[in-house]
């Protein structure tokens, strides 16, 4: 399980990886991981993440929330 970003700024950041086993699809530890590293980087100051859309994320975020930006 792998998840990777990169800073852009000082607030902007990019998800570049995020990765789950596919032994372990399908019992939330994708959504948990993803969750921890958005907590991290608002705690880093994040005020904006850069996401390369796919449409499996959908079911992880909270598109109503303005630190993402889908591209």
């Amino acid at each position: 399980m792998v998840i990777s970003v990169a800073q852009e700024t000082e607030t902007v950041f990019e998800l570049e990886d995020c990765w789950v086993d596919t032994d372990s699809m399908g019992n939330g530890i994708g959504k948990k991981m993803f969750e921890f590293v958005i907590a991290w980087l608002v705690k880093q100051g994040a005020v904006r993440l850069k996401i390369d859309a796919d449409p499996r994320m959908a079911n992880l975020v909270d598109l109503d929330n303005p630190i993402f930006d889908f591209h």
